[in-house]
C-alpha cells in the first residue's frame, strides 16, 4: 500500500508518515509549491503517478491506494520580468493539472477539493451547524453600513468583526499578517464612511463573554478537544494573537456529549473526514460553535493526545475505519 499526501512545503507530515510506516504502509509527500521548480510530476493515462524530486530517482506510485489532500499552494518559478498574463496562465495550468491529478488517481481521496470548498462556505456551514444542533452566534454579513450599525446596536453596542477567509495582508516581500477577529462598538461604526463596506463585505457577530475556548480536532468518528482560557491576554478576542503566550496553556478536555454528538452530525452532513473546529464556552455555560476548518492545523495540539490523532488519520487512510465520502473502501 502507498498513500500520497498532497501538502505544501513547511507543513510537517512526518508523524503521519511514521505512523503509516509502522503499519507497513509507504507514505509519499508531494509539496505542490515545489512543482515544477524542484519536483517533477507525471500522471500516466492509467492513473499512475510518477514523482521526481530534487534529482533523486523517480518514484513510480504503481500501488497507490489512497490520497490525503492536506493543503495546496501554487508557486511557479518563472523568469524575472514575466508578464502577469504568463503568470496567470502558468498558475491556472498548474492548478488544473494538480487538481486533475487528484481526480484521476483512481483511488480514494480524503479531503477531495469539491467537498472542502463546499464545506468551507461559512454561511452554509453555520446554517448546517444550526440544523445539526449546535449553538451558533447571532451574526450578519453585509455590505450595508446601516445594517451593520443596526445589528451592533441590537447586540448592546458591542460586537466583533471578522472575515470569512484567512487572507494574509503583506507588509513587504518578507512578511504578512492574517487579518484576525477584532472587537467593534457602535461608537466605532459611527465613524465609518458610508462607502467603506461597499469595498468588501464584513461579518459582524455578537460579543460572547468567554470562559474558555476549545480547538476540536475531528478525525473520522474520533473527537480530540483541547481547552484554553485566553481571558486577560492579548488573545482575549482572538486567541491567535497570543498564540506563543498560550502555547503551554492548552489542555485536553471533554466536551459535553450533546455538543460532541452535534459536531459529528455536522461532519456527516458536510461529508468531512477531518476538520478543526473552534468553540467558545461562555460564562453562562453556552458552547457556541464558530467554525470548522476542513484543512485546519492540529500539530501543535497533537502531543496532548499522544499519537492518537496520527493513529486516527492512519486508520482513515488505510481503510480501517469508514470514510464519510468513500464508505468502507478497503
Amino acid at each position: 500500500m502507498t498513500v500520497l499526501i498532497v501538502t505544501r512545503a513547511g507543513i510537517p507530515v512526518d508523524a503521519v508518515v511514521a505512523t503509516l510506516a509502522g503499519r507497513g504502509v509507504q507514505a509519499v509527500s508531494l509539496a505542490t509549491d515545489t512543482v515544477p521548480r524542484t519536483t517533477a510530476v507525471s500522471l500516466r493515462d492509467d492513473g499512475t503517478v510518477v514523482l521526481h524530486v530534487d534529482g533523486a530517482p523517480a518514484r513510480v506510485l504503481t500501488d497507490l491506494t489512497a490520497v490525503w489532500y492536506r493543503r495546496m499552494a501554487i508557486d511557479p518559478d518563472l523568469p524575472a520580468g514575466s508578464s502577469r498574463e504568463l503568470q496567470r496562465v502558468v498558475r491556472d495550468e498548474l492548478r488544473s493539472f494538480l487538481f486533475g491529478l487528484l481526480s484521476a488517481a483512481r483511488v480514494p481521496v480524503f479531503g477531495p477539493k469539491w467537498v472542502l470548498d463546499h464545506a468551507d462556505l461559512r454561511p452554509r456551514q453555520l446554517s448546517v451547524a444550526r440544523a445539526a444542533g449546535l449553538d451558533v452566534p447571532r451574526a450578519i454579513t453585509t455590505t450595508d453600513l446601516a445594517a451593520a450599525r443596526e445589528f451592533v446596536r441590537a447586540c448592546g453596542g458591542s460586537a466583533i468583526t471578522k472575515l470569512y477567509t484567512s487572507v494574509p495582508v503583506a507588509h513587504d516581500a518578507q512578511s504578512a499578517d492574517v487579518m484576525m477577529t477584532s472587537a467593534i462598538t457602535s461608537e466605532a461604526l459611527a465613524h465609518f464612511h458610508e462607502d467603506e463596506l461597499k469595498l468588501c463585505p464584513a461579518t459582524f457577530q455578537e460579543h460572547l463573554d468567554k470562559a474558555a475556548e476549545y480547538r476540536v480536532t475531528i478525525v473520522g468518528q474520533q473527537v480530540f478537544a483541547a481547552r484554553v482560557c485566553a481571558v486577560g491576554t492579548a488573545g482575549e478576542v482572538d486567541w491567535r494573537r497570543a498564540g506563543v503566550e498560550l502555547g503551554q496553556a492548552w489542555a485536553p478536555a471533554v466536551l459535553p456529549e450533546p455538543v460532541r454528538a452535534a459536531l459529528l452530525r455536522l461532519m456527516d452532513r458536510l461529508q468531512l473526514d477531518y476538520g478543526a473546529a473552534d468553540i467558545v464556552e461562555t460564562t453562562c455555560g453556552r458552547f457556541v460553535f464558530l467554525e470548522v476548518n476542513p484543512a485546519g492545523e492540529y500539530l501543535w495540539l497533537a502531543p496532548l493526545f499522544g499519537n492518537a490523532v496520527n493513529e486516527a488519520l492512519a486508520d482513515l487512510l488505510t481503510g480501517v475505519v469508514p470514510s464519510r465520502v468513500h464508505g468502507q473502501w478497503r
